[in-house]
């Protein structure tokens, strides 16, 4: 059985900043703020603070910070001179693989 795909669907990886996913997150931002919900939302997360859920908050922030902390300086360099060609070649979508490849080239390139 075939399936339908409807247009807000993409069948591709966007690459770099996928503005269908960042459009669809503003969108759903921007209907919350107006449904006069964040105020309630941010006592709920004050009561969390204050609660039983407090160490399990801490807990996953800490994982978190400790793991942006591990990140390879040396990957962050190939991701920010692949997105540099990326930029360069006028952003061309589909590409992601090739300028992953070339950014990393380039680096041993300037190290030898």
């Amino acid at each position: 059985m075939a399936t339908t795909q409807t247009q807000t669907e993409s069948p591709v990886n966007e690459g770099e900043g996928n503005k269908r996913a960042a459009r669809k997150y503003n969108d759903a931002q921007q209907r919350f703020v107006k449904s006069g919900q964040v105020e309630e939302a941010a006592r709920d997360a004050e009561r969390a603070l204050e609660g039983p859920e407090r160490q399990e908050l801490l807990d996953a922030e800490a994982a978190g910070k400790s793991r942006a902390a591990e990140e390879d300086p040396e990957l962050e360099r190939v991701r920010t001179r692949a997105y540099e060609i990326w930029e360069r070649e006028g952003q061309p979508h589909g590409r992601h693989q090739d300028h992953w490849h070339q950014a990393k080239t380039e680096l041993a390139s300037e190290k030898s």
